[in-house]
């Protein structure tokens, strides 16, 4: 499935050297005997067959041989697989050089001073490479550029594309997605955002997928599935510092796909950070052995799989990760395997590029589930955190008492007036009894009140008017659901991290909303307002989506 590189296709190597008119025929004709003639055919097919020559390579000239490299992988079925991925060996002059030196034949040449035939050894590899006859496929520079509209005969382009597709049964694949993820509405995200970096696989979503759950639960059968349908540029990552940041990096310069196994970066900002930029950046860089560094378009997208539960650092707002739990289930996965060894890998790549309905996907839009949720309220801030532990009632205003009661108690009904010292008091504890010594240099009081202000909607002048004669300095702190509901809003998290049982009437909306969709485009509807006949009478759960309305739901209180 590959178009590009097509400027050689119909050389005829034989017929080059037998054409009067050409250095090569030239050398040919000179041959000395027969058998140099053989090896001079025999040296102008392979070195024609297996090699590239590239003008510019990261900066300087390079031989290009590709091959098959095989590798075997365990699964999480333990099975053991074999995959077959193209890469390339990059030779500079003289290492190629060196390398081919033995390779020679003999002619008969006129010596210019006496004049008399004379028979010479040739080195194939130095004709090769001085004269860039039309025997040498040569390339002005090298490209990694998956869109249909490439088009320079010129450029090398190293994208080879998806294994073919061919129209197949694929329920398999969406039983063993659904199974996965636990619900339809994960599972046709996950399907079309597939989809869309099979469709369009020159655009970069900048978003990523990332799977968590125990051990054999299947989560890995996503990065083989992937592996399968894209061979030669999908590769797996086992260390992120080692296999792309610090070290070389050749192994993943013509990656589309990088399944990352057991990934565990959520306590490490570096490689967090590094992370953003991996998965949005408009360029990537990478690193060579022998040459300058180099870097590539950015077309990457990023599997993560692990068995934690918060595996990657999820900052406030994030736009990035769609985080799904995994669970384990009794789903034949001999079968989806041999499937997909089989026809399964053509059938998913026809699916993906011909038949999934993309008509108003979002795929820079990341879905945001009760597991992005609650690893976003995990990867907090150390006062967001202390804040939620207080929002969540699993901690108290550190001995705040009025009229003899604790202050949460009263909370829970109305707005709260709490001594502003005695609270920044119990942020100190929190953060002692965190071990966050570093996190109180950084966050003293006026940081604290400042960050207190944004979440609740303090008013300008709370500072100086915030204060009474019994409490002293005060801050005024709104009802408990209130604040819960300004502190989501802030966090951007659902409300539904303080009342986990909604979760569940959200996404039972959510499919109802699905099936009605999926229905109404099958013309089961006439339109809209005949969902139901009349005389049924549907309860609506309190979380339904408003039909062609934004954000808003049936039940809500206004």
């Amino acid at each position: 499935m590959n178009n590009n590189n097509n400027k050689y296709n119909n050389v005829n190597v034989e017929a080059i050297l037998n054409t009067e008119g050409n250095k090569a025929n030239y050398l040919y004709a000179s041959c000395h005997t027969s058998i140099d003639k053989d090896l001079m055919l025999k040296f102008a097919k392979q070195y024609f067959n297996e090699y590239f020559f590239v003008e510019d390579f990261a900066g300087e000239p390079v031989v290009l041989r590709p091959f098959h490299s095989t590798r075997i992988i365990e699964g999480n079925d333990g099975r053991k697989r074999t995959y077959t991925t193209l890469k390339y060996k990059k030779y500079t002059h003289e290492k190629f050089i060196k390398q081919r030196r033995k390779e020679i034949f003999e002619v008969r040449v006129e010596n210019q001073r006496t004049n008399k035939m004379e028979v010479k050894e040739i080195r194939y590899v130095d004709f090769w490479l001085d004269t860039m006859t039309d025997l040498c496929k040569v390339y002005k520079e090298t490209v990694f550029d998956p869109s249909p509209y490439f088009d320079n005969p010129d450029v090398l382009n190293m994208w080879t594309g998806f294994v073919e597709p061919k129209k197949g049964d694929i329920s398999i694949f969406l039983d063993y997605i659904e199974n996965l993820v636990g619900n339809k509405i994960n599972a046709e995200y996950i399907v079309k955002l597939l989809a869309y970096t099979v469709r369009f696989p020159h655009r970069n979503t900048g978003t990523s997928i990332v799977l968590v759950g125990p051990h054999g639960c299947g989560k890995s059968t996503l990065s083989e599935t992937i592996r399968a349908i894209c061979p030669n540029h999908s590769n797996t990552v086992e260390n992120l510092k080692k296999d792309l940041l610090e070290g070389f990096n050749e192994e993943y310069t013509y990656t589309k796909y990088f399944l990352h196994e057991e990934s565990f970066f959520s306590g490490d900002k570096e490689s967090s950070n590094h992370l953003k930029t991996l998965i949005t950046g408009e360029t990537r860089k990478t690193k060579t052995k022998f040459f300058a560094n180099d870097g590539v378009d950015n077309y990457a997208f990023h599997v993560f799989t692990s068995n934690h539960e918060v595996p990657v650092n999820l900052e406030i707002g994030d736009r990035r990760y769609n985080l799904f739990k995994c669970k384990k289930t009794d789903f034949n996965y001999d079968e989806y395997y041999d499937w997909l060894k089989g026809e399964g890998k053509h059938s998913l790549v026809n699916y993906f590029m011909n038949e999934v309905d993309l008509e108003g996907f979002n795929p820079r839009k990341i879905l945001k589930t009760k597991e992005h949720d609650e690893a976003t309220l995990s990867c907090l801030p150390p006062i967001e955190n202390y804040l939620n532990q207080l929002l969540h009632l699993e901690c108290e205003w550190l001995e705040v008492f009025d009229d003899e009661s604790l202050i949460s108690e009263k909370w829970i009904s109305e707005e709260i007036k709490v001594n502003r010292q005695k609270v920044y008091d119990g942020f100190v504890k929190y953060c002692k009894d965190h071990d966050l010594h570093k996190t109180l240099r950084d966050n003293p009081p006026a940081v604290f009140t400042k960050k207190l202000a944004e979440l609740f909607d303090f008013p300008k002048n709370h500072k100086d008017n915030w204060k009474d004669a019994k409490i002293g300095r005060y801050y005024k702190i709104p009802q408990l659901n209130k604040a819960r509901e300004m502190f989501c809003e802030a966090i951007k998290v659902d409300i539904c991290v303080f009342y986990q049982e909604k979760y569940e009437e959200k996404i039972e909306a959510q499919i109802k909303k699905l099936e009605y969709e999926a229905n109404l485009k099958s013309g089961k509807f006439d339109h809209a307002k005949k969902e139901f006949p009349e005389e049924v009478k549907v309860e609506i759960p309190k979380y339904m989506p408003k039909f062609g309305k934004q954000e808003e739901y049936y039940g809500e209180e206004k």
